[in-house]
């Protein structure tokens, strides 16, 4: 799988992932704002606050349903927002506990340990592994600090059973939120880093390891897939360096390899991006271009011919290529045989004297 559909099918999961979750907290949210409706005991805060965050998480929802890339503009804004939810109620009830005598924590407090876990399950969606531990435990912190620094303050609220839920939901409870959060990012990290090994190694076999240019196997490959866009002129050169067995043997292999890279980076500034540019074995380079007419080829060829041979190589002197060229003759044509074309029109240009471009027409 390549970076990119790997890039893909990550983001694909997060955005489902999301809109289940932003589902789940837009029903969560209006059964809340029902139950504290019809509730015996009347909580006009919980009953405004609930209803404003449906109404959030519906905006959320909706938003991401008829926009699926708008996956990384709404991230910091949901985080956000669900920060406060989980924040907001915890910080005013514990406030209004300490300030108003006739109110108590265990009474008045909402479901903090069970918002907390929810945002626990968004964190590992939306964020890189190396934050979800820091930022969960910065969460926790915020919350657990003031409501147990509160039940430990009255005894008598933390011996009910609301009180004592609080406490096991805060301390233990969370401990293994936590464990599954810190499992899940090391799991995310190696899943990563095995990917990017994997491509690491793809690259590996892919290139040729003196030129970094592709080799003859993926060279091949590529050009396949050049060529099964019949509705595309293109044309396909073989160029071979002249007299190069003379540089290995009188100068050492070393100097040829520094040739063969010279080459090779003297041709890449000169190609495009999309040209098909390969070491086809020892001295030998490939270049296909999509779009360009045998003319056009022509003409390509004679300027890398130039490139390489107008200017001396350090410590070498001159060094001159030979090249073959062959164009699509029709859609008919095969790939297999347009090289065949090429490599002989490549020799035909060492017989006719070296240092020349020669085409053969289908």
């Amino acid at each position: 799988m390549a970076s990119s559909d790997f890039q893909s099918l990550r983001t694909q999961l997060q955005h489902q992932a999301l809109l289940i979750l932003l589902g789940t907290l837009v029903i969560n949210t209006v059964l809340a704002t029902v139950l504290h409706y019809f509730s015996a005991v009347a909580q006009p805060f919980d009953l405004a606050f609930n209803s404003v965050a449906s109404c959030v998480w519906l905006v959320f929802f909706i938003r991401l349903w008829r926009f699926p890339n708008s996956l990384t503009r709404i991230r910091i804004p949901f985080l956000l927002t669900a920060l406060v939810v989980v924040l907001a109620p915890t910080w005013l009830t514990v406030t209004a506990a300490i300030t108003m005598p006739q109110v108590t924590l265990v009474e008045t407090l909402p479901s903090v340990p069970a918002a907390l876990f929810r945002l626990a399950i968004a964190l590992p969606i939306l964020l890189p592994p190396a934050r979800l531990a820091w930022l969960l435990a910065g969460v926790w912190s915020a919350i657990a600090i003031p409501v147990l620094g509160y039940l430990l303050a009255h005894p008598a609220e933390l011996q009910t059973p609301r009180g004592t839920d609080f406490v096991l939901a805060l301390g233990p409870g969370f401990g293994i939120a936590l464990a599954i959060v810190i499992f899940y990012a090391h799991l995310q990290a190696a899943i990563e880093r095995l990917h990017a090994e994997r491509q690491h190694w793809q690259r590996r076999s892919e290139q040729d390891a003196l030129t970094g240019l592709y080799n003859r196997g993926t060279g091949e490959q590529r050009l396949q897939q050049l060529w099964a866009q019949a509705e595309q002129p293109l044309v396909a050169i073989i160029f071979d360096l002249d007299h190069f067995k003379a540089v290995n043997d009188t100068l050492g292999h070393p100097m040829g390899d520094r040739v063969l890279r010279e080459v090779a980076q003297r041709c890449l500034q000169h190609l495009r991006a999309d040209d098909l540019f390969a070491r086809w074995g020892g001295e030998e380079f490939l270049v296909a271009r999509l779009g360009a007419s045998a003319i056009a080829g022509d003409q390509l060829a004679e300027e890398l011919r130039q490139i390489i041979a107008d200017q001396p190589f350090p410590g070498v002197g001159t060094v001159t290529a030979s090249f073959g060229i062959a164009a699509r003759s029709s859609r008919d044509d095969s790939w297999v045989a347009a090289l065949v074309r090429a490599d002989r029109a490549l020799y035909d240009a060492k017989r006719a004297g070296r240092n020349r471009v020669v085409r053969r027409e289908g």
